[in-house]
This record gives C-alpha cells, structure tokens and sequence, in this order.
C-alpha cells in the first residue's frame, strides 16, 4: 500500500503452476505506462457501507505527484473516486443506491429520534431551532456521497465571519460534531468532517495592548478602607472580600 512505481516485469505461470517473471512486452510496456511517460501510481484502501475496498490510481509522470494524489484521496476517498475513476464511480454509486435518496435533512431528524433517549427535550429542541436556522441552508438537500471536507469548511468559514456571538458559533459547531459523529458511527460515512474543525474564539488582543490589571494591592485597599468609617456595614464588607479572595460571582 502507498506509492510504487510500474515494474517491467510481470508474474505468470508456466506448465507446472509455479510462478516467474517474465519481462512486459513493449506494447504491455506502453499501454501502462503512456508510452514510458508515466510509470508512479499509488494503492490503498477505503471504506463504504462498512465494507473495504481497494483503490488503484492512474499513473503519473513523478513521484511526487502520485503521493500529492494520494495525500487528497485520503483527505476524502469518495469525493476523490466521484471526480477521478469512472470505474470505481460506478461501483460507489451502486454501494450507495438505497443512501441516496435521503437527504441529511431526513438523516437529521433520525439523530433527533436517536438522541432523544439519551438528552433532556430542550436539548433536541435547541438543536432543531439550530439546524432550521444557521445549518440546514447549508446541508438539507445534500445526500451522503454529496458531503465532504470542502462543505464542511464552507459553514466553517461563513460562520465565522457572521455577526453571531462566539457562543452561538460554538454550539452550532458541536450540534454538528454530535450529527456527523452520529453519522459514522452507523457507518454512513467514512468521516467526521467537524471532528477536527477547531471552536471559535475571539480575535486575539493586540500584542501591544496594556493589560488592565485586575486585582487590588494592599496598598490601594488600605487606601481605600481608610476612606470608609468603620462602623459601617460596608467597612466589613469590603474587609471580607478582600481578605477572602471573593470573586465577583460570590
């Protein structure tokens, strides 16, 4: 499995069974190898439907070409067979005759159906209303041989250059880290395109911003205590908080 190279010869048998090399004829020569021009191509395997499958690539001038090819087959296989392999396309479509004809609409609601035995009904409702509002656009008529990296990182992206808050984006984002993994686990598809997406954050600070310091020294609270009479309420107040270490919350 991985990149090799066409090799000139190949194994046959002779009148006893055992099996030899013997050197390709020209023609055989040409024929795989676009005449001498093209003699790397890589190997390996996929899965679909909980089955594995093998995958040979076609062949390439260079090296490094045929492991680039390979580097986006693994990234997504079906998307690569879809665009590349007449072949393998038609026994992708086959494998996926009776996936086909639901959408991740109808997928949707089945992980509803399912997570519904695990979590509170608020939560299935909060995923619905996200799913209706912020996700749906993007995935409700998709099929599954329609998913890939490329969609994935479309939300991704559009997501984070709307005006919602962070928390928001973040829980759109797990709502469909939870359906995808939902997904493979039945072995609907091969990957969870969301699992590795990283959450959103807030722009990061300008590295020349003066930090505002966020405790009070001993000093500034004498200062600030010697201001207050003691026998008021506030004078004990501010005593306790402060020799606790009482956050705001508390």
């Amino acid at each position: 499995m991985g990149v090799m190279s066409i090799k000139k010869y190949k194994i046959i048998k002779d009148e006893s069974g055992n099996k030899m090399q013997v050197l390709k004829t020209k023609e055989e020569w040409n024929k795989e190898t676009k005449n001498g021009t093209a003699i790397w191509y890589f190997y390996t395997r996929y899965k679909i439907n909980n089955q594995i499958k093998q995958y040979k690539s076609g062949v390439f001038a260079l090296k490094r070409n045929a492991e680039e090819e390979e580097r986006l087959f693994k990234i997504n296989p079906l998307e690569y067979i879809k665009t590349r392999s007449k072949k393998a396309k038609n026994t992708l479509k086959n494998n996926n005759t009776n996936s086909d004809a639901k959408t991740l609409n109808d997928y949707f609601e089945e992980f509803c159906n399912y997570k519904s035995h695990f979590v509170k009904d608020s939560v299935i409702y909060e995923y619905k209303i996200d799913w209706k509002n912020h996700i749906k656009e993007y995935f409700e008529n998709k099929t599954l041989i329609n998913i890939d990296y490329t969609l994935a990182r479309q939300w991704y992206n559009d997501t984070i250059n709307s005006s919602f808050s962070i928390s928001s984006k973040n829980k759109w984002l797990s709502c469909l880290k939870e359906f995808f993994k939902y997904l493979k686990s039945n072995n609907l598809i091969e990957f969870n395109y969301f699992k590795d997406l990283e959450i959103f954050k807030n722009p990061k600070e300008n590295k020349n911003t003066i930090k505002k310091i966020k405790y009070q020294t001993i000093e500034e609270y004498e200062f600030f205590m010697s201001e207050i009479n003691e026998e008021d309420f506030w004078y004990a107040f501010f005593n306790f908080i402060f020799w606790h270490g009482c956050r705001i919350g508390e």
